[in-house]
């Protein structure tokens, strides 16, 4: 067959018009005669859109342009085929002005594994491979045992030998290791693991509170740890002397590092590096590549960084998957026989024999995975449903929704697209019905958003038929229909509103999420509610880029917790529905989940999962390498 053209692998859809100008621009400088050439940059640039931070040619090499994943409706020609992996290899190499390997100085980087990357993306992964590497290598800080066994002992009540306190063991890793991960999954305590990490931090050196720093990939998750960690220090067992040394404030990793308005770069880089000694990162899975690697290279070479999240959540909305590639699948509990040794002597403890152990010191001895779910106990429909969906057991997960006796999980059969109005008016009538009314009522603002958050319809896509915009605009007029919105101004009362863009002079973040409230003038004001309860109000006006959030996609419900919460799927499979999509939606919830879905959409998503390609996990994993 022959080779596909750019062109071709355009008209199907293989490409798009971004990936088809980048694919030129390379061409122009590699010369003539390099049609390998663009077809290459055109897919690495087509998979950096998709979230991958390369292309690995060996999963393309040969394959016809029809068969590419694509969501194109074309009669374009397509039998055309890709080039076979080793002419192709070799003409890449020839390209000499536009292509390198690694540690060269070309927009496009070839690696030993067949992996092609454009050249930054290339340097972020290298950059943070090689941080983590020397990490993990470094020598555990010198520890005074008497110390941190009492502060340890203060601090968490003493395990069985059977049954480890991971909690206590994460402590323990952060305070002695320079590069630590706590991964766990909702309500397994990562909050409360950051508060008594914090406490055995300054009950060890007595730092400053500016010499410890949080921080978060969003506003919004910020202002949750904030929050948190404010109100569980209160409940340490420590002295007010330490409680002092604990940071009172978190922000954005962009803010710690300091944006430089309309660049990709920031004030803080390699050649002028932070000024802190411990830095704690909450909900790290949502941290992408770029974001990653510039905030290790901004860290001093001596400061500890500490990183929370959940490794089964949906990965970054940019390239990369950062902390599923460090903390995968199949690393589970295993240390090494340094650090089990290290363990008993510093804090009196042995660690289960029942554990794996690695055959040496490496990067496993610096992960901790939490177990114990303090949100809904192990033998919850959620808590099944949640363990199906992980191991990729679709047809089981679906038995169980649909058929289990459980009280908070419950299937229902996704409606046609012209009765979905009808479907859901009679649950948003039941579920928006408390929060309306407080708002009519002149309620007190903190009632007013509790009634609200303890329900959200969450949905799968932003667009479409079952996606959020055509969810609130059903809301909307069901919610008019019924009285609640009496006329056709924007600023109604009871609105909820998300900001979807920061605005760091309103100290507005891309997540939040106000409602519109009459002052006592009756005057509309958009009011955010802030940590430890307190309100911020707004003209409407003055808001950045904002949408109205009845029903939310998955991806911004990441971080939020509700009581009740409505999935929906759409009727027919996209890639973007996968188990980590699903994963994330039902554990957003304490109490109930409906996920409504037809059978075949939901299996499918459930069995599918997040494969970006990257060269970040091989890197840090290959005990060769």
């Amino acid at each position: 067959m022959p080779i596909a053209t750019l062109e071709q692998l355009h008209n199907c859809g293989g490409c798009r018009a971004i990936d088809l100008h980048f694919a030129r621009f390379i061409g122009r400088i590699a010369g003539p005669d390099n049609a390998e050439l663009m077809l290459a940059a055109a897919l690495v640039s087509r998979q950096l859109g998709g979230g991958h931070t390369c292309i690995d040619l060996a999963k393309f090499a040969g394959v016809r342009i029809s068969e590419l994943d694509t969501d194109a409706d074309t009669d374009a020609d397509t039998d055309a085929t890709l080039p076979q992996l080793a002419p192709w290899i070799e003409r890449l190499h020839c390209a000499h002005t536009a292509v390198t390997a690694p540690g060269g100085c070309k927009p496009l980087v070839v690696d030993s594994a067949n992996r092609l990357y454009l050249h930054r993306y290339w340097r972020y992964e290298a950059e943070l491979a090689d941080f983590v590497k020397a990490r993990v290598v470094a020598e555990p800080a010198a520890m005074d045992a008497a110390e941190l066994r009492n502060g340890l002992c203060r601090l968490f009540h003493r395990h069985s030998a059977k049954h480890p306190d991971w909690q206590h063991v994460a402590a323990f890793v952060a305070a002695t290791r320079p590069l630590s991960f706590i991964v766990g999954g909702p309500g397994t305590g990562k909050t409360t693991t950051i508060v008594r990490i914090l406490a055995l931090l300054a009950d060890l050196s007595s730092v400053a509170p500016a010499d410890v720093v949080l921080v978060a990939p969003t506003g919004k998750a910020a202002g949750r740890l904030e929050e948190a960690v404010k109100s569980a220090k209160q409940d340490l067992d420590c002295g007010d002397d330490v409680r002092g040394c604990m940071p009172d404030s978190a922000s954005t990793i962009h803010r710690l590092l300091g944006p430089i308005p309309h660049s990709p770069y920031f004030r803080h880089h390699a050649g002028n590096r932070l000024n802190v000694g411990t830095v704690i990162v909450d909900e790290a899975s949502m941290i992408d590549l770029p974001l990653m690697s510039k905030l290790v290279t901004a860290l001093p070479d001596d400061a500890r960084l500490v990183l929370l999240g959940d490794k089964d959540q949906l990965a970054s909305v940019e390239a990369g998957a950062v902390l599923g590639n460090i903390c995968h699948p199949g690393s589970g509990h295993s240390f090494s026989q340094v650090f089990r040794d290290n363990y008993l002597r510093l804090t009196g403890e042995e660690l289960p024999g029942s554990l794996r152990t690695a055959s040496a010191p490496g990067l496993q001895d610096c992960i901790v995975q939490l177990e114990t779910s303090h949100r809904f106990p192990a033998d919850s429909g959620i808590a099944r449903l949640s363990r199906d969906i992980n191991r990729g057991a679709g047809a089981a997960a679906f038995e169980l929704l649909a058929d289990s006796a459980a009280a908070d999980i419950r299937h229902v059969q996704l409606p046609a697209e012209n009765r979905l109005q009808a479907a859901i008016a009679g649950v948003v009538t039941e579920r928006f019905d408390s929060y309306l009314r407080a708002v009519a009522d002149g309620a007190d603002v903190a009632f007013v958003f509790d009634c609200f958050d303890r329900f959200r319809m969450l949905a799968a896509l932003r667009d479409g038929p079952y996606g959020v915009v055509a969810l609130n605009r059903l809301i909307a007029e069901i919610l008019r229909a019924d009285g609640f919105i009496k006329d056709d101004n924007p600023w109604y009362p009871g609105r909820p509103v998300m900001i979807t863009r920061n605005d760091y002079n309103l100290h507005l973040f891309n997540g939040d999420v106000g409602i519109i409230i009459p002052d006592d003038a009756g005057e509309p004001r958009a009011v955010f509610r802030g940590s430890e309860g307190n309100v911020r109000r707004f003209l409407p006006a003055r808001l950045p880029t904002h949408e109205t959030v009845y029903a939310m996609t998955v991806h911004k419900s990441q971080g939020s917790e509700f009581d009740e919460a409505i999935l929906i799927l759409p009727d027919r499979y996209y890639p973007l529905l996968t188990r980590e999509l699903i994963y994330t939606g039902i554990t957003r919830v304490r109490k109930r989940i409906e996920v409504w879905t037809n059978r075949d959409v939901f299996i499918r998503a459930a069995e599918a999962c997040v494969s970006r390609v990257s060269g970040l996990h091989d890197s840090l994993w290959d005990m060769d390498g």
